[in-house]
């Protein structure tokens, strides 16, 4: 009498393992919310460095599944795979995120102007109007080269025959409240910066 066939064992599936990269994502953009909600980090420089570094964020999501796909591959795993809904979200983000980078430049302040919007209209969305002014003085050596950087705002350059720099800085800032106002005026003090002689 023949003894029966073994039956060979049924091979254990292995699921492909989760990224690590949608926890993450989830938790620096938890802290990055509360910093700002806290007042923290003005609203302002917040919207600042994502216009300025946003493609950081690619970088970062790209050496993360790299390196999720050299740990799986050495330690004889299958190696996570870049879902549908990642390839949407990562579509989406880049096509708002070019979007918001492009339309930095545009005076939004002087359009509302041309267009005769209401200025207390956009403080009704987005908190209130609130003004400041800085002047402040330089002394120049003669013949002194100046470079006026500026992110956004309107900038008039006038001569002025005292050997000074003199700067006059009228800043509109939307808040909800006066306190928040005063700490995005305070992170947005225009400044001169000498550089060699």
């Amino acid at each position: 009498m023949s003894s029966p066939t073994p039956v060979p064992p049924t091979p254990y599936y292995r699921p492909r393992p989760r990224s690590i990269f949608g926890p993450l994502a989830l938790i620096t953009l938890g802290v990055l919310f509360l910093l700002e909600t806290t007042g923290m980090v003005p609203r302002h420089s917040l919207h600042m460095w994502f216009i300025h570094y946003w493609p950081v964020l690619l970088i970062v999501w790209g050496a993360a599944k790299l390196i999720e796909h050299i740990w799986a591959r050495q330690r004889g795993e299958p190696t996570p795979r870049l879902g549908g809904g990642s390839v949407v979200f990562l579509i989406f983000f880049i096509l708002i995120a070019s979007g918001i980078t492009r339309t930095a430049d545009i005076n939004w302040s002087g359009l509302r102007n041309d267009w005769g919007i209401d200025p207390d209209f956009e403080g009704g969305i987005f908190g209130g109007h609130y003004d400041f002014t800085d002047n402040f003085a330089q002394p120049l050596t003669p013949n002194a080269q100046i470079k006026v950087l500026g992110g956004r705002g309107d900038i008039t350059v006038s001569a002025s025959d005292d050997n000074q720099a003199h700067a006059v800085v009228h800043k509109v800032v939307h808040a909800d409240s006066q306190d928040n106002a005063n700490k995005l005026n305070e992170a947005t003090h225009p400044r001169f910066i000498q550089q060699g002689d």
